[in-house]
């Protein structure tokens, strides 16, 4: 919930000032939500088989 609601804070930040001022909490949780996409794509579905 509080990485939603830091998300939610940081585009309507962005929004109002055209700039994004990201905290260091915001930028690990995509860099973690980005690494977590690629995994998951890397990896065939080992019920498919």
């Amino acid at each position: 919930m509080v990485i939603m609601l830091e998300v939610l804070w940081l585009i309507t930040d962005y929004l109002k000032s055209k700039t994004i001022n990201a905290e260091p909490f915001v930028i690990i949780g995509i860099i973690s939500a980005i690494r977590k996409i690629l995994i998951v794509g890397a990896h065939p579905l080992e019920s498919a088989t």
